[in-house]
């Protein structure tokens, strides 16, 4: 497993840059210092535009077709199941839902949906979402060695663009 947190940005969503910006940004502005790598379902050329300053971008090329969860969820898994990475962020988006809810079952791990906050304590990611019919808060931690955090977007500002770590294609 590695100590690491994977962003994940869906490239066929018109959204996608500001939505993974956000995502970068929720984790730049937390306690939470473990290495990030945003990961998509592109070509090279297209990841690029997922560059922030300190983090890492992977770049998965696939034959995958934007319709094809299934398939998109298949080759994410496997990618996922050989990095390892301990948290995995996704925004709460309805394709990505249910693209990582597939990954979730292939891999047999957690995947905490809608959540609104995430913040570290004592080392650990923990995330506050509604509960009960959005009449209570809860705060849930992912026990496991990977877990799926689905988080509600609009709530902060993205990201400004920058330089990427890295771009790795696989």
């Amino acid at each position: 497993m590695s100590e690491e947190i994977y962003i994940y940005a869906d490239a066929w969503d018109k959204k996608s840059v500001e939505h993974t910006g956000e995502l970068v940004h929720i984790v730049k502005n937390s306690e939470i210092t473990l290495p990030m790598t945003v990961f998509t379902l592109a070509s090279t050329k297209e990841a690029e535009k997922f560059s922030f300053d300190t983090v890492s971008v992977l770049s998965i090329e696939s034959q995958v077709e934007e319709w094809e969860d299934d398939a998109a969820a298949d080759v994410l898994a496997g990618v996922l199941k050989e990095k390892k990475p301990h948290y995995i962020l996704i925004p709460a988006t309805a394709k990505a839902r249910s693209v990582f809810a597939r990954v979730a079952a292939i891999l047999g791990i957690g995947m905490t949906a809608d959540c609104t906050e995430l913040f570290a304590k004592e080392g650990k990611l923990l995330a506050k979402k509604p509960a009960f019919g959005n009449f209570t808060m809860v705060t849930l931690h992912n026990e496991g060695e990977m877990g799926i955090y689905s988080v509600m977007m609009g709530r902060v500002a993205a990201e400004e663009a920058g330089t990427a770590k890295e771009v790795v294609t696989i």
